[in-house]
């Protein structure tokens, strides 16, 4: 039970993040130290017509378990490298 509650909740941030990550506001362009490994405009969990769930459980796959222990507080640092800004 306690796996399910926290795929949930890594879930809500990680679609929280997709979220803030399509405002104007967010979008910067990446470093030239983050541009060789970030990933492509045409990834899954940047495509904007597939479902949530699934551009979240394409953006979780791509995460280091030490980046998505990050995404769950409330003050998460940025991903450069996929794309998901920071936020509190």
């Amino acid at each position: 039970m306690r796996e399910i509650l926290v795929e949930v909740v890594l879930a809500s941030l990680v679609a929280t993040s997709l979220a803030v990550a399509q405002s104007p506001m967010a979008r910067q362009a990446p470093s030239s130290a983050d541009s060789s490994s970030t990933i492509s405009a045409n990834a899954p969990c940047r495509n904007p017509s597939l479902p949530i769930a699934e551009r979240v459980n394409d953006l979780i796959s791509r995460m280091t378990l030490e980046e998505k222990v990050s995404q769950m507080r409330d003050h998460a640092f940025a991903i450069p490298r996929l794309g998901v800004p920071k936020y509190d």
